[in-house]
């Protein structure tokens, strides 16, 4: 609008702020109020153009009904309104949080997933962001479970290779002595021995431990199965039977005949057959 010079009545044209391209002068920050001259939005205009499209995004922005971002000094009402402005359901069991599939009933555990829920509500999470930290869990909790079956399997394996090797033909005797000492030592409880065979089941060095004190019942005749001998012990025998003075090359020096020779090596031959055929092959 033009001025009006109050000593002769006369209106005066004002200065213009673009010239005739619409580029803003120099200077023209300095005809706005000493308040907001200084703010950064200004530096990003230079035409009359910027500064319509300045006007016009922020009417997009902020034109249309928006809740204002709380601070510390908010009421929990401007909070519960914030928080439901962004997807906040109205209640904790509205995020309906169910036991996803593939997870196994052991491992789900509904009190939890309350809690979680609750959780979600207290800080404001929307039920889109829940459900997804939510899968994110679960995915991950059913990748481990996976992997740890799969662990297990190779471990249970692996032992059983390593076992079968040492062990041959006496391996399930083996299990079984071991087996009996878990029983006796668990005295009928049958939680102790679960939580037992669960810790420590695939750990080759407890079940030689555990076959090894069965080994004991065995000899007490609390087992009276007929025992079954490992290629590890027919070796000991057959080490035992050729330190045999009648076995070695100069059997007549120590007095015996060929023939006696001859059943000796007759007699270790004949257990490196049986420890042949009690080792496991398969």
């Amino acid at each position: 609008m033009a001025e009006e010079d109050g000593a002769n009545n006369q209106v005066t044209a004002p200065v213009a702020l673009v010239d005739a391209e619409g580029v803003l002068r120099d200077g023209w920050r300095d005809t706005l109020p000493e308040d907001i001259r200084g703010d950064k939005v200004f530096d990003r205009v230079s035409n009359f153009e910027g500064i319509m499209k300045t006007l016009s995004s922020a009417e997009r922005a902020f034109g249309k009904d928006k809740i204002p971002v709380p601070n510390e000094a908010s009421s929990e009402v401007e909070w519960d309104a914030y928080y439901a402005a962004g997807g906040r359901p109205e209640t904790a069991a509205d995020y309906n949080l169910a036991k996803p599939e593939g997870l196994p009933d052991e491992n789900w555990n509904q009190e939890l997933a309350t809690a979680a829920q609750e959780l979600f509500h207290k800080i404001g999470i929307s039920k889109k962001q829940a459900e997804a930290l939510f899968a994110f869990n679960n995915n991950n909790v059913i990748t481990q479970l996976t992997k740890n079956a799969q662990d297990a399997e190779l471990a249970a394996t692996a032992l059983k290779d390593g076992l079968y090797a040492e062990w041959g033909n006496a391996y399930e005797q083996k299990k079984h002595d071991g087996n009996v000492a878990i029983e006796k030592g668990t005295e009928g409880n049958e939680e102790f021995k679960q939580r037992l065979v669960q810790k420590f089941g695939n750990d080759p060095d407890f079940i030689r431990f555990a076959a090894a004190h069965g080994k004991n019942y065995r000899e007490s005749g609390a087992i009276t199965a007929e025992s079954i001998p490992t290629p590890t012990d027919i070796q000991a025998t057959i080490d035992k039977e050729m330190a045999e003075p009648s076995y070695g090359l100069d059997y007549a020096k120590h007095g015996f005949t060929k023939a006696q020779h001859k059943i000796q090596v007759e007699k270790v031959a004949a257990l490196y057959r049986e420890k042949t055929k009690h080792a496991k092959t398969g």
